[in-house]
């Protein structure tokens, strides 16, 4: 299962659980077992709160509770691309091209990625 923290609609995937904040995930978590996560850059950490660079406090989180995870960053913020590349973190721009992402995942090697030729089949791939 897929949960996304994006507090943006128009950036939400539909085949995922989606919330806005990591007050929210961490809630779902609880309850349920996610195996894939998307991660937008800037988003609050609790209700009411505005949206801040969360990022690593998310992944720190995610990676406590399911070492095992797999993690896209997906985000237009540089310090969260900038984190998720010196963390290894798969990440992405909002803004990238189809062609880029192909080519960032082959820079990252990952097997299960590298036929990919968009978006759609990035989140097909993590389910």
């Amino acid at each position: 299962m897929i949960l996304q923290i994006e507090d943006q609609e128009k950036y939400k995937i539909a085949e995922s659980d989606s919330v806005e904040t990591l007050e929210e995930a961490k809630e779902l978590m609880k309850g349920k077992e996610y195996d894939s996560f998307v991660i937008d850059g800037s988003f609050p950490l609790n209700k009411g709160d505005e949206p801040d660079i969360n990022t690593q406090a998310a992944v720190e989180f995610i990676q406590i509770k399911n070492p095992e995870a797999k993690i896209i960053v997906w985000a237009n913020s540089i310090r969260a691309q900038k984190y998720a590349e010196d963390n290894n973190i798969l990440c992405f721009s909002k803004n990238q091209k189809e062609e880029e992402h192909v080519e960032k995942m082959k820079k990252y090697n990952l097997k299960e990625y590298a036929q990919v030729k968009t978006k759609e089949e990035i989140m097909e791939k993590l389910k």
